[in-house]
């Protein structure tokens, strides 16, 4: 016999079920379409936010491919069901068929990182049409909660439709150093503002829509999502919504929505401000 429903009561769904359910909010937050090549830029959080979104999109019965154009560090068996290494890409394409999601690298290096692919092999592994997102990893920033692009980063694919780019809600009360913001002298010199200077909106929101900023290189076509980070910190809810309307003001048309969440809660998406 099965366990009895008690009659009259409703009953919680499981955990994983809600895990899903908010999750899946996540997809719909970052206003996905039914196909997209997804590059993560900016600070920490892009690894959570990638592997999130894979099984999000996987248990929707999609094919996904998981990879990066940089370094990450290897997933573990809860955050990816297949690992290709230095595969071949139809047989990265009949491993995605079988398991709905791979992580696909090039090989391992030091600090049990992986290397990763070229923005070429991301394009010819959409041009395949046998892949349904594709969401990569294009830069990183040391675990920092902002960051400014080095001349040869990010390295975000021809393909790319979306550029997610993120920030930790603990930058908006840091100040312009190594210890918040990795390249800071880059960060600087895009900015304006000095190094060691309290961090302003202002100052955050102009790396996101500047030429040589967090989406540099991307598509003139691709959407560009700015994703705040860490919002359950002390006052990282009201600071998340303050800077997105400074954001929302400079009018980029790139920019329609800023989503506010936290990558490690349940549900991870707290608001969207539209413009």
């Amino acid at each position: 016999m099965g366990h009895d429903k008690q009659a009259g009561k409703s009953l919680d769904p499981p955990a994983s079920i809600k895990k899903k359910q908010g999750a899946q909010r996540l997809t719909a937050a970052l206003g996905l379409n039914q196909r997209e090549v997804v590059s993560l830029v900016g600070g920490g959080g892009k690894t959570s936010l990638m592997f999130l979104l894979a099984e999000t999109l996987r248990a929707g019965g999609h094919r996904v491919i998981t990879t990066t154009t940089t370094k990450i560090f290897e997933p573990k068996a809860d955050q990816t069901p297949c690992l290709c290494l230095g595969e071949p890409q139809e047989v990265v394409l009949g491993r995605v068929d079988r398991w709905r999601h791979v992580t696909v690298a090039s090989h391992r290096v030091s600090h049990g990182k992986l290397q990763g692919i070229t923005a070429q092999a991301v394009d010819a592994l959409w041009k395949s049409g046998r892949v349904d997102y594709i969401i990569n990893e294009a830069d990183g920033a040391a675990q920092r909660p902002l960051k400014a692009p080095e001349s040869y980063e990010p390295v975000i694919p021809a393909c790319t439709t979306v550029v997610v780019a993120l920030v930790g809600a603990d930058a908006f009360a840091g100040r312009l150093d190594e210890d918040t913001v990795f390249r800071s002298r880059i960060f600087s010199r895009l900015t304006g503002l000095p190094l060691d200077a309290p961090l302003t909106y202002e100052a955050i929101a102009l790396i996101f829509v500047h030429e040589a900023g967090l989406a540099k290189g991307a598509p003139g076509s691709a959407r560009i999502v700015p994703f705040v980070n860490k919002t359950d910190l002390d006052h990282g809810l009201e600071r998340g919504r303050e800077f997105a309307k400074v954001l929302l003001n400079m009018a980029d048309p790139r920019i329609d929505r800023v989503v506010l969440g936290c990558l490690q809660a349940d549900p991870p998406i707290a608001d969207v401000v539209f413009s």
